[in-house]
């Protein structure tokens, strides 16, 4: 159990990175420029429209809110696995179902984190490969 935490700790220390350095260069890439003639044609119309969304910024908006779904019901598996485990009472097979629950939980938000960062990579490289093209 110890070097499984030891992986999750290595890591989710390993991704934070890319999380957090990425953020501008993937926000410059994938929203359109807010000067350019179709933004300005559309702010004439309408004030206030803001930014043209490309399809890499749809595309990566609806895996974020997926993500960040899949990530929340981790969260609540882990709570409701620690309850089971807490509550057990000396139970053997309540206490193992909690941690086995837990486990479990633990290894899909690895997956949702890893899934996020390789989706968060993939389409930063795709738009700045377009963008710069």
């Amino acid at each position: 159990m110890k070097k499984f935490f030891l992986l999750f700790g290595i890591a989710l220390f390993l991704a934070t990175p890319t999380l957090a350095f990425g953020a501008s260069v993937l926000e410059n890439a994938l929203y359109a420029d807010p000067t350019s003639e179709t933004n300005k044609l559309l702010n004439k119309f309408v004030p206030g429209a803001g930014v043209i969304k490309t399809p890499g910024v749809i595309v990566f908006e609806v895996l974020q809110i997926i993500l960040g779904f899949l990530g929340i019901v981790g969260v609540i598996m882990m709570i409701y696995a620690g309850f089971l485990w807490l509550t057990a009472g000396g139970e053997e097979e309540k206490a193992k179902q909690g941690r086995t629950i837990l486990f479990q939980a633990i290894i899909g938000i690895l997956i949702v984190l890893a899934s996020y960062t390789i989706t968060y990579f993939i389409i930063a490289q795709l738009t700045t490969a377009v963008v710069n093209r």
